[in-house]
């Protein structure tokens, strides 16, 4: 095939409408966006470069944010630890004195206790008769018992009120 160079000057191509090699651009289209794209490849590249240097510049911001973030949480926690002090261990006793031992939960050896007010009014009363035989042995005969042992239950029902049985 001749180079351009050598064809002579009255030479028309036969393909400039539908080249074959350019899937049926024609040629003349295919040279103008060649042209542009050349002018658009620098442009590209700059912005390449621009991304590139936002991309620095909010990765150097997140570094800073990040040791700020770690620096607030740091006083944070030393503040916290300031306003709730921990429990400093009891003092050690001292060998001499006999070591105290450890009061009892509850109120005081001889206090009355406290109890619930006993209702005014019983609304219901259930007699349970006693047992044919002993629970903890399971022995029978049992003996009756002139005493009678009585329990007040309080059902706390919101609505429509509070109900009592003996």
């Amino acid at each position: 095939m001749p180079r351009f160079s050598e064809l002579d000057e009255a030479f028309v191509c036969q393909y400039r409408q539908s080249c074959p090699y350019l899937e049926g651009l024609p040629t003349r289209w295919v040279w103008q966006r060649y042209q542009e794209a050349a002018g658009l490849e620098c442009q590209y590249e700059y912005q390449l470069k621009e991304l590139d240097r936002q991309l620095d510049q909010a990765r150097s911001r997140i570094g800073q944010l990040e040791r700020q973030v770690q620096e607030l949480q740091a006083q944070n926690q030393a503040l916290h630890r300031r306003q709730f002090k921990g429990r400093k261990a009891p003092a050690a006793a001292t060998p001499e004195e006999p070591s105290p031992l450890p009061k009892k939960r509850g109120a005081p050896v001889g206090h009355p206790p406290w109890q619930r007010p006993a209702p005014r009014q019983i609304d219901q009363v259930v007699k349970v008769p006693a047992p044919k035989r002993c629970p903890h042995c399971h022995r029978d005969g049992l003996q009756a018992v002139a005493q009678v042992h009585e329990h007040v239950q309080e059902d706390i029902v919101l609505q429509p009120r509070t109900v009592a049985v003996c």
